[in-house]
């Protein structure tokens, strides 16, 4: 019997899912109300967006104990930004951020000399800082009233 590279990806799909249902499962089986739920998932996804690669986890333990919130929530809001969507983060951000002030400039690097690099870092801090701050509120007010709305619908059939 052979086994086809579809097979192999159709079995890998199959795992996921049922491992992003056993999260999910997790997630609606804590005994909390859906907004506190929301609300630390929406404060986990503000800290993956937020410029302090690396801290991550870091913040996330501190804002749940700082907030009195489910540390696993936060932690699992805070995971958006990993090794896989980190350049979509940040890329991203820095754009929108360029948008935001304006600043055509920093959004991409249009050659490669030394000299453009060596600026790039300068003309890309504000851009990056701001976009990172305003896109991490946007996309976490999207992720509360997401899972807000799942939660509840999910819960109400229970």
């Amino acid at each position: 019997m052979k086994i086809s590279i579809f097979d192999v990806y159709y079995f890998k799909s199959m795992i996921f899912r049922e491992a992003i249902k056993t999260r999910f499962r997790r997630v609606v089986s804590i005994d909390e109300p859906p907004h506190r739920i929301s609300l630390a998932f929406a404060i986990g996804v503000f800290i993956a967006f937020s410029p302090t690669i690396g801290l991550h986890t870091i913040s996330a333990v501190a804002a749940a104990w700082l907030f009195k919130m489910n540390r696993a929530v936060i932690i699992a809001g805070s995971l958006v930004s990993n090794p896989w969507t980190i350049v979509f983060v940040y890329g991203s951000s820095i754009c929108f951020g360029s948008f935001i002030l304006q600043n055509e400039n920093s959004c991409f690097i249009e050659s490669l000399g030394k000299n453009e690099l060596m600026a790039y870092p300068k003309t890309m801090l504000m851009p990056y800082l701001t976009g990172t701050i305003v896109l991490g509120i946007i996309v976490a007010l999207i992720s509360y009233f997401l899972l807000y709305m799942v939660l509840v619908m999910y819960k109400g059939k229970k």
